[in-house]
């Protein structure tokens, strides 16, 4: 099975390839059966490691779950990177928004998801690692760039924390839920149309004031 968390880690050192064969390994136990009834043992046994070894590397379950969710969102660190020229604004949001979406969407983080809300019932802390490792920093740096885009009067944002959940809200629609009730799998076409209707919306919700008339 494809992994969309681990096969974002960047190639290991040749002396170092165990963290991302553990991570692959806990992924597909935790999908087959479930975070509650997963064990380290079966991790180290589905990985090719001993137990030392497994928690050489990761010190609980929750850590290993967490540094799973984690992987996945390397791909939004360039977003905190990202300056918000006029010009460019609308690509910089397309871009944005597409890297949230393809994420979100991704058929395997929906059964991770799915995953999580069954068990979080009994194990709290599994929801707030996946929020703080996926979810939370991804909003951590949509609020950081329209920060930015708000001081530099691009935008007009008096809460860009709030500003980057409604960004995504607007762009994701119903999209989410209906993969995650089984009903459907949105098409590229779909994805693309519900992205660039969503910027358009944010964009004339948050413009900043026009220039006044010299």
């Amino acid at each position: 099975m494809t992994c969309p968390f681990t096969d974002t880690l960047p190639p290991p050192a040749a002396t170092s390839r165990k963290p991302s064969q553990i991570l692959k390994a806990a992924y597909g136990i935790f999908l087959e059966q479930g975070y509650g009834a997963a064990s380290m043992d079966a991790i180290a046994r589905e990985a090719g490691v001993s137990k030392a070894t497994l928690y050489a590397h990761f010190t609980s379950k929750e850590e290993l779950f967490a540094a799973i969710v984690g992987s996945a969102c390397l791909a939004f660190e360039r977003l905190a990177a990202m300056s918000p020229p006029p010009d460019d604004l609308r690509a910089a949001l397309m871009e944005a928004g597409g890297t949230l979406l393809r994420f979100i969407l991704n058929p395997d983080v929906i059964k991770v998801y799915r995953n999580v809300l069954a068990e979080a019932g009994r194990f709290p802390e599994l929801g707030r690692a996946m929020y703080e490792a996926g979810p939370g920093q991804g909003k951590a740096h949509l609020t950081t760039f329209f920060a930015a885009a708000n001081a530099r009067g691009v935008l007009a944002v008096p809460d860009p924390e709030l500003a980057a959940e409604q960004f995504g809200a607007m762009i994701l629609g119903h999209m989410k839920m209906r993969m995650e009730l089984g009903i459907e799998m949105p098409s590229e076409e779909r994805i693309e149309r519900g992205l660039k209707s969503g910027v358009d919306a944010f964009l004339r919700a948050y413009a900043a004031p026009a220039a006044p008339t010299p």
